[in-house]
């Protein structure tokens, strides 16, 4: 990792990071390095602790199971005594048919609304919603957590209209509504809502491809993707790097760079540039 970079992820982990998820005692923590490889069945028993960890060696991605355990830090499923696990819609923008990256984020924001909709309204459930850091949400709703693996694919066939949910799974029964919207069945991943060992994107934590923080959203409020983007960032001020390209795929463009060489620029876009290898730190002398 760019000393840069670490200087800057170590600061926000120590002093800005302030996120404890319900029943972390009990959950498995995972973190990504460079190189793609994720250390798993990591445990902390408060928040203050993880904070240290983090600060201390800061990752480029941070993940906690969906499920809580007896022992989460145990190596396997079997011996870390599972307990249930959040249910969890897990929206990815990247499988839509769109063509620039706020195009996109809108897309996704409007299928979560749809999401949290039938679960709060239908189903009588909280759910919460979150920006996942870089192109997409998340849905999270902890009081399905009971729900084992058949129940989650009835959950699923309910949320596509095909199937009338009964109050065995939920706290009351309804039946879909007539002329609600339909989801295409490419709106989330499906596999992440039936799998009850995930690992999913710590909140209010950093995301290591965009420099964006996971963040909590107000659904019912109406979002500028912009707006999103905006309220994700987290680093101040300005930084100097040398600008090596500024050509990028437009469905993964967060920011545009327009400059070239020696650049200075608001510190967020450039995280942003160093992680995805658009720019290099100036190395002083």
């Amino acid at each position: 990792m760019l000393a840069v970079v670490k200087k800057m992820l170590s600061r926000y982990y120590a002093q800005e990071f302030s996120y404890e998820v319900p029943g972390l005692s009990k959950r498995e923590i995972a973190v990504m390095y460079e190189g793609g490889k994720m250390l798993r069945h990591k445990h902390f028993e408060d928040l203050n602790k993880l904070k240290r960890y983090l600060s201390q060696y800061p990752p480029l991605h941070v993940y906690y199971s969906t499920a809580y355990y007896e022992n989460p830090s145990a190596p396997t499923m079997e011996a870390k005594g599972w307990q249930g696990a959040d249910v969890v819609f897990d929206i990815d923008t990247d499988k839509y048919e769109c063509y620039r990256y706020y195009q996109c984020l809108s897309m996704g924001h409007y299928y979560a609304s749809v999401i949290y909709d039938i679960l709060k309204t239908e189903l009588g459930v909280q759910p919460t919603v979150r920006f996942s850091g870089t192109r997409g949400f998340h849905i999270h709703v902890p009081e399905l957590k009971h729900l084992d693996k058949n129940a989650r694919q009835k959950l699923l066939e309910y949320i596509f209209g095909r199937y009338k949910i009964s109050e065995k799974y939920v706290k009351i029964g309804s039946a879909a509504r007539a002329g609600r919207q339909l989801l295409p069945e490419n709106a989330f991943d499906v596999q992440v809502l039936l799998d009850v060992h995930r690992v999913i994107r710590y909140p209010d934590t950093v995301h290591g491809k965009s420099g964006l923080r996971c963040l909590d959203l107000d659904i019912n409020k109406s979002y500028d993707p912009h707006r999103i983007v905006e309220d994700a960032s987290w680093a101040k001020g300005e930084l100097k790097v040398y600008v090596k390209e500024t050509g990028q795929n437009p469905r993964d463009a967060v920011f545009t760079i327009d400059c070239t060489g020696v650049c200075t620029l608001p510190a967020q876009v450039a995280l942003y540039a160093l992680l995805r290898n658009l720019a290099e730190p100036i190395r002083r002398n």
